[in-house]
């Protein structure tokens, strides 16, 4: 449930929420998607190496932080971590103007508050440029600390508490970090029709894997969605109050898990438009029976090993950056829960550095059943750029 009181009022800095309309030129549009491709298959690469169970990771935070990082590198090293991130070479300067928009844009709408920060060991002098590109672009907290007294570790754990409402408080601090930068991003939001809470029932949900059987407390609803209906699987769009984000989830059909199902689907939802006269490629907008489980799961992946999965041949090996670090930790610790009112999913992406130089009519009577007995993926998007904020699995609700 999405409250206006205490800390979720410092998170979003009292905004009221509003639709957001990101516009973007034509450079910023490529931009968006060839982020999304990173995060589909950084996704694709975790859910194969967990397939039994739950996940969530927010591409965005990651994409965020290893940005900001782009910018303490050398050119060659710089290169690579974009190449990385977007795929080709693209312009630093370009990439920080465009992070500073989307984020910009994004908390306009009052359902999502970003924030980093960076603190280096007491001792080690920060390039000052780096400083006022990290405040000018990302509005970053920068500072010092001595990373040997355990006030240090309080310390950045009260920062991820006070900026994720609450939901991170053990960041992982090795007693050799030199360099800690962290980005966190917190989404909260209401669905635009909530699902009624007299109507939630508890029902068998089916895992895959030949895992038992599960009870779920399973919400339904019916009103009138968009959803697609492909060979292999089907998807299905839940609105947020004011549309500037969607819920988007993704369903094998055909017995098989989702890992397999992954390649196949498209989360840009190509052919999917705000009117149903304009929707193509099986998306039409039509009478729906939902059902969909609440969950509630926590998740805390070590990336190093996966980023250098999805592309990068030589990003973590010593001395690769030659200026900044050697030797770096990157890890994500990931917050996701729905309800009835709405969901809460929370990031916090930090990197730490061992060595350092520095809308309501009456349902038809036959609507197309949508019931999400068994696993699902998900992801949580942005409308106007289709950015995708979260991906997600349900293997056990």
């Amino acid at each position: 449930t999405v409250t206006n009181g205490g800390i979720i009022d410092r998170i979003f800095n009292h905004k009221t929420p509003k639709k957001s309309m990101i516009q973007l030129d034509s450079n910023e549009v490529h931009y968006t998607a060839q982020g999304n491709v990173f995060a589909t298959e950084l996704f694709h690469t975790l859910c194969k190496d967990h397939q039994y169970m739950n996940l969530c990771i927010s591409p965005l935070s990651l994409q965020v932080g290893q940005n900001i990082l782009a910018n303490g590198m050398n050119d060659e090293a710089c290169r690579e971590r974009i190449n990385l991130l977007l795929k080709e070479d693209i312009p630093l300067a370009n990439l920080n103007t465009f992070y500073k928009k989307m984020r910009n844009g994004m908390e306009e709408s009052g359902s999502v508050a970003f924030v980093d920060a960076l603190w280096a060991q007491e001792g080690y002098l920060i390039n000052p440029s780096f400083i006022e590109t990290c405040k000018q672009f990302y509005d970053a907290e920068v500072g010092y600390l001595d990373f040997c007294d355990a006030s240090a570790s309080d310390s950045i754990n009260q920062w991820a508490y006070d900026h994720t409402n609450g939901k991170f408080y053990d960041i992982y601090l090795p007693n050799t970090t030199k360099l800690f930068l962290a980005n966190a991003i917190y989404f909260g939001a209401n669905w635009d029709r909530p699902f009624i809470v007299d109507s939630t029932m508890t029902t068998t949900f089916h895992p895959t894997f030949a895992q038992e059987d599960i009870d779920v407390n399973m919400m339904y609803q019916r009103d009138q969605l968009y959803y697609c209906i492909k060979p292999d699987y089907r998807m299905i769009t839940l609105p947020f109050k004011f549309n500037s984000f969607s819920f988007i989830i993704a369903q094998p059909t055909n017995g098989e898990s989702v890992v397999d199902m992954l390649p196949n689907v498209d989360w840009n939802c190509t052919g999917l438009a705000l009117s149903s006269d304009s929707c193509t490629d099986g998306w039409h907008r039509g009478y729906v029976h939902l059902g969909i489980p609440k969950f509630k799961f926590r998740n805390i992946y070590f990336h190093s090993s996966n980023l250098y999965k999805v592309g990068s041949q030589e990003l973590f090996l010593n001395g690769a950056h030659n200026g900044i670090y050697d030797e770096s930790i990157i890890l994500q610790d990931t917050y996701s829960s729905i309800n009835e009112e709405g969901c809460e999913f929370a990031a916090i992406s930090w990197l730490t550095q061992n060595t350092a130089n520095i809308d309501s009519e009456e349902p038809s009577p036959q609507p197309y059943e949508f019931i999400l007995d068994h696993p699902f993926v998900f992801a949580i998007r942005e409308n106007s750029t289709g950015t995708l904020l979260f991906l997600g699995k349900v293997e056990r609700p």
